[in-house]
């Protein structure tokens, strides 16, 4: 069992919040989480549109078993995590045009990686330093650098199809001992996370299928992303819990 707000258990996460709220709740502070955002003007725009609709109720999926997929009551002070989520202007940072195309036009993978890492990083940096900074961080990626930083390539590679073993093997370090530096930087999401542990912000990455059903992403080997999230009030529950618990741990 699961403990939640006024020292109430549920089996369920989802349910135990939504009755509860959070285990640390108390009725006597109302909290506020500021939320900053990083990302190009698309999705930085995409993502507080969507936070914004999050306010309010998203309806549970249509099913034959409504407690697999319940309705999510919205983001407000009466929603799970009985607080408010605030993104602020001053909270937020667009990322140049320029600066990702520079990256998407890397030949160099461990290059690419390193230096979508430092644009990240430079700006959470920037908004870690605020007189009053966001308690979390999301990183709105845009398509483009998603496919970049995960699309790995070699110069064979970019000359012949993909074979079957390959194919079996997408995601699979297959490089062997390569310099300390690149290896760093294959994992784009490790190393942007150590990266920043220093600012003392957590961050979340949030990517554009997650509230763009229109968004799809091109995945190593030519082939098109099938990530897709479970349904809207499930994915808007696994976010706003992700943004509380980096908040909290951040906090800690």
């Amino acid at each position: 069992m699961l403990e939640f707000g006024g020292g109430a258990r549920h089996p369920d996460v989802r349910f135990g919040l939504i009755d509860h709220g959070p285990v640390d709740f108390s009725i006597q502070a109302t909290r506020t989480v500021r939320v900053g955002v990083v990302g190009s003007s698309e999705t930085v725009d995409g993502f507080r549109e969507w936070f914004a609709r999050c306010e309010g109720e998203i309806p549970a999926k249509p099913s034959r078993q409504p407690n697999l997929f319940p309705a999510f009551p919205g983001s407000g002070i009466n929603g799970p995590f009985r607080c408010w989520f605030e993104i602020d202007g001053h909270h937020q940072r667009v990322l140049r045009p320029a600066s990702l195309s520079k990256i998407t036009g890397e030949e160099r993978d461990d290059l690419a990686i390193r230096m979508a890492v430092e644009l990240f990083e430079e700006e959470i940096r920037d908004l870690s330093e605020l007189d009053r900074p966001p308690q979390v961080v999301v990183c709105a990626l845009p398509v483009e650098l998603i496919e970049r930083v995960k699309n790995l390539r070699t110069p064979e590679e970019s000359e012949r199809s993909p074979t079957e073993e390959e194919a079996s093997e997408e995601g699979e370090d297959q490089d062997g001992e390569d310099e300390p530096n690149a290896r760093l930087y294959e994992d784009f999401r490790g190393a942007l996370k150590a990266a920043t542990l220093a600012y003392k912000v957590p961050i979340q990455i949030v990517w554009p299928s997650t509230y763009d059903e229109r968004a799809v992403i091109r995945r190593k080997l030519a082939k098109l992303s099938t990530r897709r999230v479970q349904c809207p009030a499930s994915a808007l529950l696994r976010q706003i819990e992700g943004l509380h618990e980096r908040r909290m741990a951040g906090s800690s």
